[in-house]
Order: structure tokens, then C-alpha cells, then sequence
């Protein structure tokens, strides 16, 4: 393609991106002077046998989500029960009095609907997603199963093979086996300490009975919250969940006795070696309970350390001196004492330069001031991930949910939200001072076998040492404002899709072009992906580091993705900060300039992607199923490419190839 042609589509783009800013901008006017609140049109009703029922009506779709939160997960369980709320959540929906085995599934699927569950430390969560023209059947099904589930003895002993299955994949997984040493090594007594599966041999010893007990224990009114969100009549839906649980099971319940996990005085550390092809490190810290004053700083501070490529442990571990593949850090609040973790991925010889790097940089956060541009930063990324998650009637239900379950109030959705807002540079630097003590602090390592890695404790206090010491001294109405989708086809045969939905101030875009493996070029397998991953690592006008910096200075996301037959970008934002994301969008698809420098760190971690699937055997059984399925046909090549494939690919390969699939015919823009 000629500079000048090259010029031409970038117009067009830029050309198209002006007019999606004009519709788009009516969104973000919209909502300048609106506050987001997800408890907006909430209530909150108790029923006379205890049950609390939050309803939310939201007009925007024909769709319900119902879910209904269990105050109860594996912090519950006695020594001897570990694993039996998971496999209880298996068997919920295994038959009731009024359904046989695999009714209740096939009913919600039957009605166009998808059910599910989870379990956790805290909480186990039974939910539907299903059209509103459904939402009867959905909570005649999902409130049948939680009050009169059999727990047939024959299908109990089916279930247990494939609890225990699960069990042993997450033996195969490194970031599973770390995580349980990782919480082993912390809690020496309260039961966050025992993983939520449980145990092969507890797995095995549950018995009906037990399950019963347990139900009898945690399965009641005062202890469950049905949450529904979506298009319906409040009143009808209330008065349908009183007639569904009117004859709820007489059970004796029970209060929680956890015993309480003693503060940790000393560091503590622990070193495995498996047959792994890279060493997988986390450090901990013990942070206070979810509805602790310092929850917010905590998740600010979360952001500031390691969420994003502008992070300070990403720009100084992999950024400066790629001495990491990954990098993160994770603020695990709970019910109980949580934990603030930093974990990453890295070669064996990079382990001591690591430690640290992150001990220099949790050093710098609990001695100097963050400053004010970095603090807005976060704190945007912050409420922006809460709103993005709140897209769905199935994120608002959840928000609400979890707030209620995990703090007795859905209104506290609103207040942490405002707390974010007020969170100041001498909070971050109060906190980190006061819970990133090499006392307080768990480090475990999972090495390759046959790696000679050891240090002592007191050369991993000393790093983090010095930081200790300095610690001592909107209205919103039944109609949302929602238009239907309207497509437009500019001159050049670019399709664009509009759709307005005012119930949150957020946009997100979809960028998708014709492509992905299907168009790969022979020998050059994983360069769709490769070339997805560049779309945002820099411009003639702007860096890698830049977009990064602007993206995360507005809480914005705009992740590439590459699929079969497809690749792109999508991209959220707030309404307020759309002009600019959208701009930074237009740019990156309009003239990318796959810097060499670049493109050997991505080169680098693709390699290192498909070098870790020798850890995965699921990724490996996969790869082997599409190469068996798909001999004569690019799809059974793995979607990450070949290491062989990955090290040919040059600068001019990608430029040719974007080039190629490119032309605005081939592409489809959602906003």
C-alpha cells in the first residue's frame, strides 16, 4: 500500500471516529451532572421469614438477572467438612422434590437462559441470566433448587468423581498449587487457610448426611438474599418470591465461629520446586476485613503498584529492565483479615534483582508522597472498573449482592464509591506503612526442579527492612433513554453500529476486523495475535509508555484481542473522557508504527505464553484436539503461534499484514 493510500484510510478512520464522537458525546452531556449510584431504584425489602430481597427494575433490555447469595463458603466448614460447600453448590442443581436430575438446567436452557454458581471463602452465589419474559420460570427454578434440592445418594456419588477431577486439574496448574501454599503459609488457624475444594480425602468422606447437617446450619431465610435486576413489575416479582419461599424449609441455623488468625510478628517464607518451566513468586501482606476503613486506600494503592502497563512494579520490573513476564498486585479483601499480594512470573535468575525492585518500589510508596496526577489516576481506574462492572443486570446484581452479603447494606456500593473520591496521597503512605512490614509479610516461591534458588529470611527482611523502620517513628426513569441499534455504511464500506444507553456514563467501542488465524499466512502462525498485541505499542506520535500513561490517567481500557476469524481492539472509557479515548483509539487502528524495540517485547512474551503451556496440560490437550480436528486447515494451528513462527516473523511481515486486512470493507466499529 502507498503512503498516499495509507494517508487515505487513516482519514477515514479519524473521518469516522469524529462522527461516533458526535453521537457519543450526547452520552457523556448527558450525564455531566449525574452522580452513579447502583442503589439508585434499589429496595431492600425483609420478609417475615427473614429472606432479604433486593429488587432493581432496569428497562434498558429484555433481560433478568436472579441471583440468590448464601452467607456461607469454605470459612464455614470444620476441619473434617473441607470442600463440602463446593460440592453442595455441584449438587444444588442435581434435582429437587418437583425435578429430576438435569431438569433444572434444561428448563432455564430451554427458556433461552444460562445458570450457574460459585463458591467462595465467604459467600456461595446461585444465579440466571434470562429474557424477562422468562423471569418466572427463573425463580420457580432457582428457589426450588436452594430450599428442596434431594441430594440424591446416587448422584452425590457421581458428583464426587467429578469434584475430585476438578481437584486434580488444579494439581496441574502452578498458579493454583502456589496460591494454596500462599495461603497455608498465612493463616496458621482461621480457615482461609484450607482451599475451597477441600481435600481428596475429605471429598471422599462427605457424606448425605453431612450434607444435610450443613444445610440444616447455613441454608436458611435470615442467612440467603435474592437479588434480581432487569426488566419486570417490583411488585409482581415481590409478591412472586413470597409465594415461592412461604413454605421454606424449617431449619435450626447457626453462628459463624471462625476462630480468629493471630497477627503475624515474623516474616515468613516458603520454596517448592515442581516440574515448571519458570519460577512463579508471590509476596503477602495481612490487610483488615472488607469493612474496614482502609479498604479504600488499600484498592488505590492496588492500582498505583500494579494494575496496568503504567504501573509502578510493571514500568520498573518489565518496562525498564524486563526482568519479570508478569507482574500484579492484588488487594484480597474478605469477610476476616485479608491479604494485599504482589505476584509475578519471572526466570530463576532474575529472582533476588526482582525482590528487590519490588522492595525499592513498596520503599518509595511508604516514604514520598504520590503524586497528585498519579493519585487521580488511580482513583479513576478505580471507579471506572466499578462502573464497567455494572454494565450488565447481572454486574448490578452482583454489586448489590455482594455489598449486602459481605457488609449487611447494599447502600455501602454508594458509600465505598464516595470514600474512593477522598482517598489522599498521606492515606496511601498511612497504610502502606502500617501493613507492609517484613513482619507481617509472606513470600512462597514455586521454582523448577533442579534450580539452585535459596536465600535466607533475614536477606528478604533486609530489602524491605528500611520501610518498616520509617513506619515506627443520576434521576433515572423507567424509560433509560435506550435506542435501538442503528447501523450506517460510510462511502469507503466501513459498517458502524450506534447504540445510546444512558444508565451508566461509560462507552465502550468494539473495533473488528476481518482476520485471526483463518488468513495467516503459511509458516507465519500467531501473527494475527502478534499483530493485535502492536496495535497499542505505539504511533508516530505517541510511545507505548504514552498511551499507556493516557489511558490510565482516565481509568480507560483498550485491550487488542485475536481470534479465528477475527482481530481488533476494544476499548471502554467514561463518558466524560470519551473525546480523548476515542481519539487514542482512531490513532492506534489509523497508523500504527510497530517499533522495533516493541516488538521483541512482544515477541518475548508470546514466546513465553506458549512456553508456559508446558505447565498447563489443558492448553496442551487443546492445541492437540484443533491439530487433530483441523489437519488440512490454519484453524488447527495453535492460536499463539509456534515458537518457530514467532521468532520469523519480521517488522515487515506485520506491516504487510495489517496492511492487508486493514481496508475499511473489512471492518466493523460497535460503539
Amino acid at each position: 500500500m502507498s503512503n498516499r493510500n495509507c494517508r487515505r484510510t487513516a482519514a477515514c478512520f479519524l473521518s469516522l471516529f469524529l462522527i461516533t464522537s458526535l453521537y457519543a458525546l450526547l452520552i457523556a452531556r448527558a450525564w455531566a451532572s449525574a452522580a452513579p449510584s447502583v442503589t439508585n431504584h434499589a429496595r431492600r425489602y425483609k420478609l417475615p421469614n427473614g429472606l432479604t430481597v433486593i429488587l432493581k427494575e432496569n428497562h434498558a433490555a429484555k433481560v433478568c438477572a436472579v441471583q440468590v447469595w448464601v452467607k456461607t463458603g469454605s470459612a464455614n466448614e470444620s476441619e473434617r467438612e473441607a470442600g463440602i460447600t463446593h460440592l453442595i453448590e455441584h449438587m444444588i442443581f442435581k434435582g429437587t422434590k418437583r425435578r429430576k436430575t438435569g431438569e433444572i438446567a434444561r428448563t432455564i436452557e430451554a427458556s433461552g437462559g444460562e445458570i450457574n454458581a460459585y463458591t467462595s471463602y465467604d459467600r456461595t452465589v446461585y444465579f440466571v441470566e434470562i429474557a424477562s419474559e422468562h423471569l418466572d420460570t427463573a425463580l420457580d427454578v432457582l428457589l426450588d433448587a436452594v430450599q428442596h434440592s434431594t441430594f440424591d445418594p446416587v448422584e452425590l456419588a457421581k458428583e464426587k468423581e467429578v469434584v475430585l477431577e476438578e481437584y486434580r486439574r488444579g494439581l496441574d496448574s502452578p498458579q493454583r498449587q502456589l496460591f494454596k501454599a500462599l495461603m497455608k503459609l498465612c493463616y496458621t488457624r482461621h480457615p482461609y487457610r484450607r482451599p475451597i475444594i477441600g481435600y481428596e480425602k475429605t471429598i471422599r468422606s462427605i457424606s448425605r448426611s453431612d450434607i444435610l447437617s450443613y444445610i440444616d446450619k447455613w441454608y436458611t431465610p435470615k442467612n440467603m438474599s435474592v437479588v434480581v435486576v432487569g426488566d419486570f413489575e417490583s411488585a409482581h416479582v415481590l409478591e412472586r418470591i413470597k409465594d415461592l419461599t412461604a413454605n421454606f424449609p424449617q431449619r435450626h441455623g447457626a453462628t459463624p465461629r471462625r476462630p480468629a488468625e493471630p497477627p503475624q510478628r515474623h516474616y515468613r517464607q516458603k520454596i517448592l520446586r515442581q516440574n515448571v518451566k519458570q519460577v512463579y513468586l508471590d509476596i503477602a501482606w495481612h490487610i483488615p476485613p472488607l469493612s474496614h476503613s482502609d479498604t479504600p486506600a488499600l484498592d488505590v494503592l492496588e492500582v498505583i503498584l500494579g494494575q496496568g502497563k503504567s504501573s509502578r512494579l510493571y514500568l520498573k520490573l518489565k518496562g525498564q529492565q524486563n526482568l519479570v513476564h508478569t507482574i500484579d498486585a492484588s488487594a484480597w479483601e474478605m469477610l476476616d483479615s485479608g491479604l494485599f499480594s504482589i505476584d509475578a512470573t519471572l526466570q530463576p535468575d532474575s529472582v533476588r534483582s526482582a525482590l528487590g525492585k519490588i522492595a525499592s518500589v513498596v520503599k518509595q510508596i511508604q516514604n514520598s508522597p504520590v503524586p497528585l496526577e498519579e493519585l487521580r489516576k488511580a482513583k479513576r481506574i478505580v471507579e471506572a472498573d466499578f462502573l464497567f462492572s455494572m454494565e450488565t443486570v447481572s454486574g448490578q446484581a452482583r454489586t448489590l449482592g455482594f455489598f449486602e452479603a459481605m457488609t449487611g447494606n447494599m447502600k455501602n456500593s454508594d458509600l465505598y464509591l464516595q470514600r474512593i473520591t477522598s482517598v489522599d496521597s498521606e492515606d496511601l503512605r498511612r497504610v502502606a506503612r502500617a501493613y507492609f512490614k517484613p513482619s507481617n509479610m509472606s513470600l512462597v516461591v514455586l521454582a523448577p526442579k533442579g534450580t539452585n534458588l535459596t536465600f535466607q529470611p533475614e536477606e528478604v527482611q533486609r530489602l524491605f527492612a528500611s520501610s518498616d523502620l520509617r513506619a515506627n517513628k443520576r434521576k433515572e426513569s423507567q424509560q433509560t433513554g435506550v435506542m435501538h441499534a442503528k447501523k450506517l455504511v460510510l462511502s469507503n464500506g466501513l459498517r458502524v453500529i450506534l447504540k445510546e444507553n444512558h444508565s451508566l456514563p461509560i462507552v465502550s467501542v468494539a473495533a473488528v476486523i476481518l482476520g485471526g488465524s483463518r488468513l495467516e499466512p503459511e509458516g507465519k502462525w500467531g501473527i494475527s495475535r502478534f499483530v493485535a498485541k502492536m496495535l497499542t505499542r505505539g504511533t508516530p506520535t505517541m510511545t507505548a509508555q504514552d498511551i499507556a500513561l493516557q489511558l490510565d490517567s482516565m481509568g480507560a481500557e483498550l485491550e487488542p484481542f485475536s481470534g479465528r476469524n477475527s482481530f481488533g481492539i476494544t476499548a471502554k472509557f467514561l463518558s466524560k473522557d470519551l473525546a480523548r479515548g476515542i481519539s487514542i483509539l482512531a490513532n492506534v487502528l489509523s497508523d500504527p508504527s510497530f517499533p522495533q524495540q516493541e516488538i521483541e517485547k512482544v515477541r518475548s512474551d508470546m514466546l513465553q505464553t506458549i512456553r508456559t503451556k508446558r505447565d498447563r496440560p489443558m492448553a496442551q490437550l487443546f492445541d492437540l484436539f484443533y491439530a487433530t480436528l483441523y489437519r488440512q486447515h490454519p484453524y488447527g494451528h495453535p492460536s499463539t503461534g509456534t515458537e518457530e513462527a514467532i521468532q520469523s516473523i519480521t517488522r515487515e511481515d506485520l506491516i504487510n499484514w495489517y496492511k492487508k486486512m486493514r481496508d475499511p470493507s473489512r471492518m466493523i466499529i460497535s460503539v
